[in-house]
């Protein structure tokens, strides 16, 4: 994103990029340090309330040999209570005794039987056992097909639109001005006022005066969705100047001011605007040029509309039109130029397709850059990449659904969904990649699965939900724009989740 040519999508994602560096920060140094200070303040708390050697209790957790607890107690030996699972050196030396006395256990021993399961394990043992069968796994498969090529068919019908009140506050004067103008048939869909510059040209050149009236001329009866009458300053002003005496010589056969005869002709012409700007109605224009301080015009404009300028295509097509005339003209963009305050809007309508293919092509190049040390395997990269892909998709449904369009908000939401859902998918997929057989005995992938799920499922759901909270507060926002990303953040998490805990798993086992 830092590369996309819309500027406040690069702010964002150089802001997100240094907010990420800042948080891994935090996590690997003074997270940790807290987790291990609160650690040893519980282990001390343990150990203050418990005074008495409990052997019970550890052999009730299987930590000691039984023979072992016994010749202690026995021999009258007190100690400080020791919590399940902390050994004391004497204890662990026995434990380790006890241990070389055993065969080998089975590197997956830890996957117990169902009377020694947690809720959780059992959970996840069942949950993976139904996903594992064959008529979940078609189902499963037809499942998100369906979903899919559905999400396929929404984007073709979104748009690409964006309306400048989704920028203003609900409560703000502005939009609702802007509703009010709709209702008229004032809003820019039907009546968008555009400008058209002049600068650096020489106002008081008969030559450069026919010019500037022949762009204005083409660009009311000759550039598509285009329309006037113009607003231009000049056209009045070659009206008016004959019918004041002082001014009169000056106007040729043609009707234009001729004040490049002499110093004294353009004297002329700059005295013939101030006194115009300061006649009724005519002051009108006094925003529309910029004086030198010796009184010559530095640059000026005439106000034209788009009509009927309806959807991001048709404005786009009513902007460039308006460029190429004035490309075409004597002047060229150099000294005539198109402008709208709106022409900013438009002008991303024209990029941002292109601009969200592009960062979305790069990111999944990324993803696969990374993934490739963490995963060490093609089929898993794929997995996760089509995963990606497909949660995507259905992204763009879902905000068809939710009557939004294609704008700079979507796109965010868009690019930023590839690297909020590959954490929910790259982590059961790494789990489930390193669980194999130590000894390369063929291990099932149903038992690889219920492995990563109980190792990391519930760290993977719990990240969710938390994320979840932490955007809660804008769906409390006055403005749509943070409503509407509200609503794109809980979209991503959710369709995060569901690719990640069903889709991801029933191709692991399919495919390994």
């Amino acid at each position: 994103g830092t590369i996309c040519t819309i500027p406040a999508i690069r702010c964002f994602c150089v802001y997100a990029a240094v907010a990420v560096v800042f948080d891994f920060a935090y996590q690997v140094t003074f997270f940790v340090a807290f987790l291990a200070i609160d650690e040893a303040r519980l282990g001390q708390c343990i150990d203050e309330s418990m005074q008495k050697d409990s052997f019970e209790d550890l052999e009730k957790f299987g930590t000691i040999p039984a023979d072992f607890s016994t010749s202690r107690r026995g021999a009258g030996i007190e100690r400080p209570f020791q919590p399940p699972g902390r050994l004391s050196a004497i204890e662990a030396g026995a434990v380790e005794e006890s241990k070389e006395s055993e065969p080998p256990q089975d590197p997956f021993s830890d996957v117990r039987d169902s009377s020694q399961k947690t809720i959780v394990e059992a959970f996840v043992d069942w949950y993976v056992t139904v996903l594992a069968s064959k008529t979940c796994t078609v189902l499963v498969l037809l499942f998100f097909t369906g979903f899919t090529m559905f999400s396929g068919w929404a984007c073709l019908k979104l748009e690409n639109n964006f309306e400048p009140v989704d920028t203003m506050s609900d409560d703000s004067y502005v939009k609702r001005y802007f509703e009010e103008s709709k209702k008229l048939g004032l809003y820019w869909d039907d009546f968008l006022p555009y400008n058209t510059i002049f600068k650096g040209v020489d106002m008081a050149d008969p030559e450069v005066q026919r010019v500037a009236t022949g762009v204005i001329t083409d660009l009311v009866d000759n550039t598509r969705l285009s329309a006037g009458p113009a607003n231009f300053w000049l056209e009045e002003f070659l009206l008016w100047a004959p019918f004041k005496p002082e001014l009169m010589p000056y106007v040729n056969e043609e009707g234009y001011f001729d004040g490049t005869q002499s110093n004294v002709s353009r004297a002329a012409f700059n005295r013939g605007v101030e006194l115009f700007l300061e006649t009724y109605p005519f002051d009108r224009h006094s925003k529309d040029l910029i004086l030198n301080d010796d009184g010559s015009i530095f640059t000026s404009r005439a106000w034209l509309y788009h009509l009927g300028a309806q959807g991001a295509d048709m404005k786009i097509e009513a902007m460039d039109s308006a460029v190429e005339t004035c490309r075409k003209s004597d002047f060229g963009l150099e000294h005539v130029v198109p402008n709208s305050e709106f022409y900013v809007f438009i002008a991303q309508f024209k990029v941002i397709l292109s601009e969200t293919a592009l960062q979305f092509g790069l990111s999944l190049v990324a993803v696969a850059l990374v993934s490739w040390p963490i995963l060490h395997d093609w089929r898993a990269i794929a997995i996760l990449l089509i995963c990606v892909v497909y949660v995507d998709l259905d992204l763009l449904m879902t905000i068809w659904l939710a009557g939004y369009s294609i704008n700079m908000i979507t796109m965010v939401g868009f690019v930023m969904a590839v690297g909020l859902v590959v954490d929910y998918l790259a982590h059961i997929s790494h789990y489930f990649m390193i669980n194999g057989s130590s000894d390369g005995s063929p291990i099932d992938s149903k038992t690889r699965m219920i492995k990563a799920m109980n190792q990391v499922g519930v760290a993977v759901f719990l990240g969710a939900m938390t994320t979840l909270l932490g955007v809660m507060p804008l769906s409390l926002a006055s403005s749509f724009i943070y409503r509407q990303f509200f609503i794109l953040m809980v979209q991503i998490i959710l369709l995060g989740v569901l690719h990640g805990f069903v889709l991801v798993p029933v191709l692991l086992m399919l495919f390994f």
